[in-house]
Parts: C-alpha cells; sequence; structure tokens
C-alpha cells in the first residue's frame, strides 16, 4: 500500500510539473527599455533639493498570453555608484521594496492597469522618480541609479515582474561614465520663498544599462 501511495505521489508531482511547464510556455514574458523622454528638473526650495527624471517604459510582451493589469514603478537615488557589496546590498534591497510595494498597488487597484496583448511593438507606461540623498550636493557631480519594476499578472492572478537598473552620467573622454552636476538654477517669479529650478536636456546625458539588467520572472 505505502509503494502505491509513493508512486501515486510522484505521479502527481510530475503532473504538476508538467502543468507548471505549460503554464509557464503559454504565459505572458514581458521585457521593458526605459528612456528619459523629456529633460530633467532640478528644483531647490530652501534648503530642499530635488530631481525629477520623467521615465518612459517601453513595453513587449513577447509571451503566449496577455498580461493583465501592468504596472511600471521607477525610483532614482543619487548616492555614489561604487562597486561594493554595501552599495550592492543598498540597491537590491530599494529595488526589492519597490517591487513589493507595486505588487501590492496592483493586488489593491486590480482595475488600474493596462493590458499588454502579444505583440512586438512597444507599449509606453509613463513613470517618474524623485528621490534625493542630500548628502551628496556638496560633490561636484554624481551618477544616478534608475530602479524600476514592471509587474503584471496572468492566469489565475499569478504575478510576474520584469525589472531593470540604469546609470544616469556623462561619458567622458576617457570613455568613463562620469556624475552630472546638481544644477542650482534660477528663482521662479511669482512663487512665495525661494523656489529655483534648472533643467538638462536629456540629450546631453547618458542612459546606461548596468548589472540589474532586464530581468523576468
Amino acid at each position: 500500500m505505502s509503494g502505491q501511495l509513493g508512486e501515486m505521489k510522484s505521479a502527481s508531482t510530475l503532473m504538476k510539473g508538467q502543468l507548471d511547464e505549460m503554464v509557464s510556455d503559454k504565459r505572458p514574458w514581458l521585457g521593458v527599455i526605459p528612456e528619459i523622454y523629456q529633460r530633467i528638473d532640478f528644483s531647490t526650495w530652501f534648503d530642499h533639493h530635488h530631481t525629477f527624471m520623467p521615465i518612459k517604459c517601453n513595453i513587449v510582451n513577447y509571451g503566449e498570453s496577455p498580461a493583465r493589469n501592468v504596472f511600471c514603478r521607477v525610483r532614482i537615488d543619487s548616492v555614489p555608484y561604487v562597486m561594493d557589496n554595501k552599495i550592492h546590498d543598498d540597491n537590491d534591497a530599494r529595488l526589492s521594496a519597490l517591487c513589493n510595494d507595486t505588487t501590492l498597488f496592483s493586488k489593491n487597484n486590480i482595475q488600474s492597469g493596462i493590458p499588454i496583448f502579444q505583440k512586438m511593438n512597444p507599449v509606453p507606461i509613463f513613470s517618474g522618480a524623485e528621490n534625493i540623498d542630500g548628502r551628496y550636493f556638496a560633490m561636484e557631480s554624481t551618477i544616478y541609479i534608475v530602479q524600476g519594476c514592471v509587474d503584471y499578472t496572468y492566469s489565475a492572478n499569478e504575478h510576474g515582474q520584469t525589472t531593470f537598473r540604469y546609470l544616469v552620467g556623462k561619458f567622458g573622454t576617457d570613455k568613463t561614465l562620469h556624475g552630472i552636476p546638481f544644477i542650482k538654477g534660477s528663482l521662479v517669479d511669482g512663487v512665495d520663498g525661494n523656489l529655483r529650478r534648472a533643467f538638462l536636456d536629456a540629450k546631453n546625458i547618458d542612459f546606461v544599462k548596468t548589472d540589474g539588467g532586464n530581468y523576468a520572472k
């Protein structure tokens, strides 16, 4: 009897594995190519500094079924890009938190996202990011880290995600990526207080994919 139960359990496990593989073969797989589609906005308000980078997430569904309730969330951080474990751990933690928040938002707003069907033409989703660490404004320039997460549902409300990580800077004559300065702009007329704004055309920066890559799960 125990032998028969073991065989039934093995057969059930095998069937489940085959079913999971079939679902995986037929599921949506989203790829994303982010771009900064307008000028970067720098602003200061007394001692507060902000950088706004408008991001367009160009999403393509390479899979065999539609993706439902698709969201794209992005954050930026103005931290020095140093190749050490601490920086990697910090970035991974921030990206993980962003993905968790995006999934939670998706579950609470089931009809708010957009569907993306099986096609190769990118569907743009517009997003933005504003996250600045004031410790680095004394630096001559900084490289910005742009991280994003695309969350979507498929099948029986299962969630898939695609993440990405890019750097914002400017390549120098030495062919290495350098930081861009925070621009303290001119006073804005008609606004109470000490509001200054400046802009940097996206054509004047380099937007480079880094170790975060473009991973789907």
